[in-house]
């Protein structure tokens, strides 16, 4: 990964942070802001939550979003999916003289195959 890609998937923008967290309650998964806005679900989790966000670290806004249907690991697939569809998104956007986009060099995005079922229900319930 370029740095000009690891840059846009960290938090240098101040761009609010979110936290999603699973009905196992083991771990908080941290994911900036734009990589939420890919999933209209979350997107609406937070704007329901707005009203209520007390919450600043370092001068971005934090937003816990608990999804009880949802276990933290299923969630830390959620989040590295969202990472891959948000490089391939700006791949393909940037991506000029190209006729298709399935001349691209756009890998797989792997997972394992046991987690097939919920990881499926969990992008169906995203929307992603």
């Amino acid at each position: 990964m370029s740095d000009k890609e690891e840059s846009i998937l960290n938090n240098e923008n101040n761009e609010p942070i979110v936290y999603l967290i699973g009905n196992d309650n083991e771990k908080n998964i941290e994911i900036p802001y734009r990589l939420v806005t890919l999933s209209p679900i979350l997107v609406k989790f937070i704007e329901n939550l707005e009203n209520k966000n007390d919450k600043t670290v370092d001068g971005n806004d934090v937003y816990e979003v608990k999804l009880d249907n949802l276990s933290s690991n299923i969630l830390n697939y959620v989040k590295k999916y969202l990472e891959y569809k948000y490089e391939n998104e700006t791949l393909i956007k940037n991506s000029k003289g190209v006729s298709k986009v399935a001349d691209l060099d756009i890998p797989d995005f792997e997972y394992p195959q046991e987690l097939s079922l919920e990881l499926l229900m969990a992008a169906d319930y995203l929307n992603i």
